[in-house]
């Protein structure tokens, strides 16, 4: 695992771990995309340390939109065409990661 020997105001928990894994396959070279929503100077941090990080839209947390199978139906449509496109064979969910297996086929 990458570990930035940088003191200071940085970023700790779950973004700086994060960062470290994207890191380390970056620097392994691994290929690996990043989905990141967070603040974008957070953002900022994942193309400063070279991880292919993106935004995609993310299931909205409701539980009204959650049973709602017109909505389930399309973001599923949505993860799924992403997944191919990018040829992905393994999916790792961080933060919430429960709530967007939900919508994975």
């Amino acid at each position: 695992m990458f570990m930035p020997s940088v003191d200071g105001p940085n970023s700790d928990g779950t973004t700086t771990d994060a960062i470290n894994v994207a890191k380390s396959l970056a620097l392994a070279e691994i290929p690996a995309i990043l989905i990141y929503n967070g603040h974008a100077n957070k953002f900022k941090m994942f193309e400063d340390a070279g991880v292919d990080v993106r935004r995609m839209m993310m299931p909205i947390s409701s539980v009204k939109q959650h049973l709602n199978p017109l909505y389930r139906r399309k973001f599923s449509k949505y993860l799924s065409q992403f997944i191919n496109d990018e040829n992905i064979d393994i999916i790792h969910l961080g933060y919430r990661g429960s709530y967007i297996f939900n919508y994975l086929k």
